[in-house]
């Protein structure tokens, strides 16, 4: 477009040109302007008067995240039980959904996912066996510092002694995590994809911490790449699954200590009892109860022999 001021005193020109263009559907601004001067001017100094303005519009991506677990809760059971019950090291099944609901194409969306598996004494929490995605074209998964699906496994059989009781919930800011990263390119209007874990819960080493009732939990977060001027609102930048652990046997005081309370105790009454024995006092006890016996006969008797003279 062109603009034209004049002015009694001085004629200014000024030419303004404005395009829109598109970066992968989210829009910015690019302007040329042009002042002339009222007079001549040379011909080496006119760029000086020429500048352009680059101006980013930011635009909202509205991606859907979503998850789903299997199970949600488990239940820690004496290990002679969960034996016979084909339950010992139980699977699980995580899923986080992503979906495009809006209108701009997201050139590079990169997925975070944390899994805790080892608390900080090294005790094993969640063995992690699979993960995949659906569709496969599209993203890419990989373990970071990982090469290989079997170094996802710590070894067995490692317990270390760890009270876990003051902890309400264990995640990658508290425990030994597995970071999962997921690249999405070029992820259109009404894309999805979902990324699916798998794994078994490592029971001998639950069974072996301390603590009654414990959240597993594991997070997945996304960041936008590409295109820069675009982005997520807080709240829609995570989802969290949560795996709640209990413990059915858990004993605040061990059932040793227990017993031998009940037999300190039988112990201690049978050594007052000897003791108050060797002083006399059942003796004494008896010898009072006795005379007491024979007061109270004689003066019955003599009452009656009363009774019978009159």
């Amino acid at each position: 477009m062109g603009v034209n001021i004049l002015d009694d005193l001085k004629v200014t020109k000024c030419t303004l040109w404005t395009t829109t263009k598109s970066a992968l559907d989210c829009l910015y601004l690019e302007a040329t302007k042009v002042w002339l001067s009222e007079s001549e001017e040379a011909e080496e100094t006119l760029h000086d008067n020429t500048y352009q303005l680059y101006v980013p519009v930011r635009c909202e991506a509205d991606i859907l995240l979503t998850r789903d677990s299997s199970p949600e809760r488990y239940d820690l059971k004496s290990v002679e039980e969960m034996e016979a019950n084909g339950e010992f090291d139980p699977p699980f099944n995580f899923t986080f959904k992503l979906q495009n609901l809006g209108p701009f194409t997201v050139g590079h969306l990169l997925v975070k996912v944390t899994i805790p598996t080892l608390t900080k004494g090294n005790n094993l929490l969640l063995i992690l066996t699979n993960n995949s995605t659906s569709p496969q074209d599209g993203i890419q998964c990989t373990l970071a510092g990982h090469t290989a699906l079997q170094q996802w496994l710590p070894p067995r059989g490692q317990v270390v002694t760890e009270d876990l009781r003051t902890y309400e919930k264990l995640d990658a800011s508290n425990s030994q995590f597995n970071l999962l990263l997921c690249d999405v390119r070029n992820f259109k209007t009404s894309d999805e994809y979902s990324v699916h874990i798998s794994g078994r819960l490592a029971t001998d080493s639950l069974m072996a911490l301390r603590f009654r009732s414990l959240l597993l939990v594991t997070t997945a977060t996304l960041d936008i790449w590409e295109p820069r001027a675009m982005f997520l609102k807080e709240e829609a930048r995570s989802r969290e699954i949560t795996l709640h652990v209990t413990k059915q046997y858990e004993s605040e005081v061990s059932i040793w200590i227990i017993i031998g309370s009940l037999l300190g105790g039988l112990l201690l009454f049978a050594l007052l009892t000897l003791a108050l024995w060797k002083i006399g006092f059942f003796q004494t006890a008896y010898r009072r109860r006795k005379e007491a016996m024979a007061a109270g006969n004689g003066s019955i008797e003599q009452s009656s022999k009363k009774g019978i003279e009159h």
